[in-house]
């Protein structure tokens, strides 16, 4: 899978001035009130759309996540927040004083001036609301190093509350030296959630004949804190243990209906590689949709560290009904035609980068797409419970930074 960044760059350069403060006093010295000029400057950003079926993201500009509003950070060495800016998409907003520039001002640079000598590291977040951070949380002074920020958590239900294009967005770097007296840092900002992407649900030939009910994200994280390290408190999922399981889909969903799509979906009748004729379910009929999903996974670690663990990935579910099969019957070895009363699940608990026997599980990174091209599944596959603890399906996934990988239901 590519591992395409759709960025968001941020590029800062600093005139360097001999001004130092202590990290612990916070105070400048005496002549230091001029601080460094800091010129920064946001590349590469989309100016705000006004939707999840929706088009397959891509490695292309199209694809770029929207910038629409955040704040940035001028920290020290140890993280503390020197001084911050509101970046506002609002023009009629923008208070110089007050530290609110637009995104317009951003876009085509902007230069601080003032900015604390010991500054060594620019931070910026986007796309928060303001339930999750706010001027109030910031200016309060609760908020004095990146470690206090970091735990500020924000909520999935906001990466999907207009479109795909719109969500949290962060980064930081450090400074370094751009020659000529200047420093400068370039900023990536990458998406604070990981997107899933299904293309279509087929067969194989065991199964003559059913209807795809719905397609459920059934295990996901509600909020994740800045630091992209989740905690087991902020998972939801129906009961997997519920005795009545209908009940259960409709109360779940009726409060986290985004992560789920019950629809009529399009059937199509296709033919295998072998001559067989199955069924296959696609979004729309134009079959150039996805069933498209936001979760909060992890950050991914720098090369030789190891992820955070703990993290309990994405649980998928299929509702199937009007199924009609083949089973083989070892007293006459043969296969007979079967109609199945009520309803079965499919559970996609585990996914893998291959279709190996032996492939290791994905690990889930935040900026990543996740894209699994097909589901496919046969009769030893069907259970009448989600998520039982005796049934693994393996699929197989692909991401877009946004970054793209292919991966598969571990069926």
């Amino acid at each position: 899978m590519k591992r395409i960044f759709y960025s968001v760059l941020a590029v800062m350069m600093l005139c360097c001035a001999a001004c130092t403060r202590s990290e612990e006093e916070g105070v400048l010295p005496e002549g230091g009130k001029s601080g460094q000029k800091v010129f920064v400057r946001i590349e590469n950003v989309q100016v705000p759309k006004v939707r999840m079926i929706e088009d397959e993201k891509n490695d292309k500009a199209e694809s770029a996540v929207e910038f629409q509003s955040g704040y940035l950070f001028f920290l020290t060495p140890k993280g503390q927040v020197r001084t911050h800016y509101s970046i506002v998409s609002n023009e009629e907003d923008v208070d110089d004083e007050g530290h609110k520039l637009s995104l317009k001002q951003i876009q085509e640079g902007h230069t601080f001036t003032g900015i604390s000598g010991d500054v060594s590291k620019v931070y910026i977040v986007g796309n928060v609301t303001s339930d999750e951070l706010n001027d109030k949380d910031i200016h309060s002074g609760d908020l004095p190093f990146i470690s206090d920020i970091h735990l500020k958590k924000i909520s999935l239900g906001n990466q999907h509350a207009d479109n795909m294009n719109h969500v949290a967005l962060a980064g930081i770097e450090g400074l370094t030296d751009g020659g000529a007296g200047m420093k400068e840092a370039t900023v990536t900002l990458s998406p604070l959630c990981a997107r899933l992407e299904i293309g279509k649900i087929t067969t194989d030939q065991t199964i003559l004949d059913y209807k795809l009910d719905g397609v459920y994200v059934a295990g996901f994280y509600e909020k994740m804190p800045l630091n992209q390290q989740c905690v087991e408190s902020d998972w939801v999922s129906p009961d997997y243990a519920t005795s009545d399981v209908e009940a259960e889909l409709k109360t779940f969903y009726t409060r986290y209906g985004w992560m789920a799509d019950c629809i009529e979906f399009s059937k199509v009748q296709e033919q295998t590689e072998d001559g067989h004729n199955v069924y296959s379910f696609y979004p729309e009929a134009t079959q150039s949709k996805k069933w498209a999903y936001p979760f909060f996974a992890i950050e991914e670690p720098a090369e030789g560290v190891e992820p955070y663990k703990g993290h309990l990935g994405v649980h998928l579910l299929l509702k199937l009904s009007g199924m009609t099969v083949k089973l083989y019957d070892e007293t006459t070895n043969s296969w007979e035609e079967k109609k199945l009363e009520g309803v079965r699940y499919i559970n996609l608990n585990r996914f893998v980068r291959s279709h190996s026997a032996h492939a290791d599980a994905v690990n889930f990174y935040n900026g990543h797409i996740y894209k699994i091209d097909e589901i496919k599944f046969g009769t030893t596959n069907l259970s009448d419970k989600i998520m039982p603890t005796d049934v693994s399906v393996k699929v197989t996934v692909s991401v877009a930074p946004w970054k793209i990988d292919n991966i598969y239901p571990a069926l």
